[in-house]
């Protein structure tokens, strides 16, 4: 199955996302949430998640910076 991770500053739309995708229905599944860029990094470290799907403006690390630390890290994680 494909591990997903979900990052937004605001956690009602990390719980909207998560809720309204059968995410069994497309072979994945929730690593986790997260609702700054700096947890949602070492959740990446953590988890190494196949797919991210996180919001650009965030405190921390931004979605952008978020992308690029995962580069230098030498991950291939899918930004979304």
């Amino acid at each position: 199955m494909c591990k997903v991770l979900i990052v937004d500053d605001e956690a009602y739309i990390c719980k909207l996302i998560e809720n309204l995708v059968d995410w069994d229905q497309l072979g994945m599944w929730i690593a986790g949430t997260a609702n700054d860029g700096m947890m949602a990094y070492q959740i990446i470290l953590d988890e190494r998640p196949d797919i991210v799907i996180s919001d650009i403006r965030m405190s921390g690390l931004d979605g952008i910076e978020l992308i690029h630390h995962a580069r230098e890290a030498g991950l291939d994680t899918n930004f979304i």
